[in-house]
């Protein structure tokens, strides 16, 4: 990391729509450099037990030899001039299909499973960022190239009843 570079997630809010609901991620630039972060959701997570919707603006969890690492485009990046904020808007729909892997059901077989984010009490939201611009190379894979320049990362938790973050 860049001396004097750091991004702060600084509020989350979340809003009811008839179509779904509309997350805004605050980000503030607390350093001079300009700043580079992830503006789109690669991978959302429901974990039921915890009640917890986890959402990952990186590509962290693709594998680099995968299928999914071929054919992945590039995300949105917001970028952050030094001492200023910026703000990321996503909009979820009222309810998510996930495709189950073979294993994790009890058939072997694919199954749908619905998720719907208005049961999620907590909302973590995980953001890569990297101090330089990132330039696709043809040449190279793109999740590498990704994973390689989004070096620094920044989560918090938002509990949903609370409207707070922590």
């Amino acid at each position: 990391m860049a001396e004097n570079s750091s991004i702060v997630l600084a509020s989350i809010s979340a809003e009811k729509a008839d179509d779904g609901y509309t997350l805004k991620i605050k980000l503030v630039n607390t350093g001079k450099r300009t700043m580079h972060a992830y503006a789109s959701a690669r991978r959302i997570q429901y974990d039921s037990a915890t009640k917890t919707l986890n959402i990952d603006l990186n590509d962290d969890h693709v594998d680099d030899g995968g299928i999914l690492s071929r054919h992945l485009k590039e995300p949105k990046i917001l970028v952050i001039e030094g001492n200023t904020e910026g703000q990321i808007t996503l909009k979820l729909a009222n309810t998510l299909n996930r495709i189950k892997a073979a294993n994790e059901t009890t058939t072997g077989d694919y199954e749908i499973e619905v998720i719907n984010p208005s049961e999620a009490e907590h909302i973590k939201v995980t953001i890569a960022y990297s101090d330089v611009p990132f330039y696709y190379n043809p040449k190279l894979n793109n999740v590498t190239q990704l994973k390689a320049w989004a070096t620094m990362h920044v989560s918090k938790v938002f509990d949903v009843n609370n409207n707070k973050i922590r």
